[in-house]
């Protein structure tokens, strides 16, 4: 009897032991996945971190445009006055 008990104490320790190996090979997995999944938070970050700088990049040069588009229309508009002050003064 005492050796049939010996066999299950050691089949315990085994099973035990055999729990012990698949609970730390579940944690390790655990924590590869979660790496992982912090590695592609912050690849998700910084697409968007991206995108956000050429939106402003985008709303800044497109303000620079206007700002050119606006000073090249003030030239043409002073222009125009100035020929027409020049045919006023022909025309006195």
């Amino acid at each position: 009897m005492s050796n049939n008990k010996s066999n299950s104490n050691d089949s315990n320790n085994q099973n035990s032991d055999s729990v012990d190996l698949i609970v730390a090979r579940l944690g390790y997995i655990g924590a590869i996945i979660a790496t992982l999944g912090d590695g592609i938070a912050a690849i998700a970050a910084g697409i968007a971190l991206r995108a956000l700088e050429e939106e402003m990049f985008s709303e800044s040069r497109s303000e620079v445009d206007q700002l050119r588009q606006t000073e090249s229309v003030q030239q043409q508009i002073d222009f125009y006055i100035n020929e027409l002050i020049q045919i006023r003064k022909m025309i006195k």
